[in-house]
């Protein structure tokens, strides 16, 4: 089966949007419960704590993916980039 850019592409963008859309409707539900089982100080609290950690995750992962990506396109040995860049993103849940 030939496939294109063009398909390639469409299917790229549908699972990342899915990814966004799924990530997004699952800190929807926790917050809601959250929201239900703490009292307003300790949720305000948590809020804030999830505002830093997502400014930290954006920080922290240094654009490895993008440059993953890119380097895909244009180098052949990938296999240690592709390594590197799973285990520090896997290490930082950790």
């Amino acid at each position: 089966m030939q496939t294109t850019l063009r398909s390639k592409t469409k299917t790229a963008i549908l699972w990342r949007v899915s990814e966004n859309v799924g990530i997004q409707g699952i800190q929807f539900f926790v917050s809601i419960i959250l929201a239900r089982l703490l009292m307003p100080e300790q949720f305000g609290v948590i809020g804030m704590l999830m505002i830093f950690i997502g400014i930290a995750q954006t920080f922290s992962s240094g654009g490895f993916v993008s440059a993953l990506i890119h380097f895909l396109i244009i180098k052949n040995n990938i296999r240690i980039w592709f390594q590197t860049t799973f285990f520090r993103t896997f290490k930082r849940f950790f």
